[in-house]
């Protein structure tokens, strides 16, 4: 999972994008955010991909703060997934 931010707002005042990738078969899903907190980032989770592919058996993240709180992480554990930070500024870590 990765944030694209800083984007021009559009007409529904999203400024940011939630970018998901299944690692096995590169699929992508986007969801277009205005609120970036820790919250609102589990919303979307459940919301875009739990809910259609059922619970991963690992979450690949950068050290993100908002992928790091005690939120995402309980959600996680909830989900009985396991939570990876990659290391910072090695696209390679995230198969890229």
């Amino acid at each position: 999972m990765v944030f694209v931010v800083a984007l021009p707002r559009t007409g529904r005042g999203n400024t940011a994008l939630l970018l998901f990738q299944d690692h096995f078969t590169g699929f992508v899903i986007t969801k277009a955010m205005c609120d970036t907190g820790a919250f609102e980032v589990t919303k979307v989770f459940e919301e875009c991909a739990f809910r259609h592919f059922g619970a991963p058996s690992l979450i690949r993240h950068d050290r993100d703060p908002r992928f790091m709180s005690e939120v995402f992480q309980k959600f996680s554990e909830m989900m009985q997934s396991r939570s990876r930070a990659t290391l910072s500024y090695r696209h390679p870590a995230n198969g890229q």
